[in-house]
């Protein structure tokens, strides 16, 4: 997927570890923070670009939380960067992993779960439902695939390509393979059927 302002979804899990999934390349500001860039090819490109630079030149805050991370790329988009964004990040200080969004209608903050782009308020439909305080890693991926499920189904532009996840946490980041995914979908299914069957199986009472 390669689609302008195709969806970038993004989840925290008991402030321990963060998911992030995108269309397009995610990009490593470093070890521990994420971005993940929603907009036209030429925009992200520059955004990335722009955010590494002043990232890198960033003195004084060893640490920063996601939060202080989206503050730096709002100011670049008060300069002409077109682009929604989500930055996903574990913070080694205060340590919790956190959500935080980039962009002129989303809302400023760290947050549990966050999406941008197109198909962004159906995911946010969709994580409204799912999420729970006490979300396993593996959790969390399903969610995050039950919101690209979802805005497949409803046929959002671009949301039928190939969606790259990534997972950090306090050792770091690194991507979640496509292997994992696919096994993960594997065993979700089955335990649907599984409660299908006993459904079918239940008392007359049952709804």
């Amino acid at each position: 997927m390669d689609d302008d302002f195709g969806c970038v979804i993004g989840v925290a899990g008991r402030g321990e570890f963060a998911v992030v999934a995108s269309g397009t390349p995610i990009v490593h500001l470093d070890s521990h923070r994420l971005l993940a860039i929603s907009g036209n090819q030429q925009n992200r490109a520059r955004f990335a670009r722009t955010m590494c630079r002043r990232w890198k030149g960033l003195t004084g805050v060893p640490y920063p939380d996601t939060a202080t991370v989206a503050d730096l790329a709002r100011e670049l988009l008060d300069r002409g960067h077109s682009v929604e964004a989500l930055v996903v990040g574990y913070n080694q200080a205060q340590p919790h992993a956190a959500v935080s969004c980039v962009g002129p209608a989303l809302p400023r903050g760290q947050f549990l779960f966050g999406a941008a782009g197109r198909g962004a308020e159906a995911c946010r439909a969709v994580l409204r439902r799912g999420y729970r305080d006490t979300m396993s890693s593996s959790d969390v991926i399903e969610l995050v695939e039950s919101c690209i499920a979802e805005i497949r189904r409803l046929g959002v532009p671009g949301a039928a390509g190939e969606f790259a996840v990534q997972y950090v946490d306090r050792w770091g980041a690194a991507p979640v393979g496509r292997e994992v995914r696919e096994t993960m979908a594997i065993y979700r299914q089955m335990a649907l059927e599984v409660l299908k069957s006993h459904g079918e199986g239940g008392s007359s009472g049952s709804a």
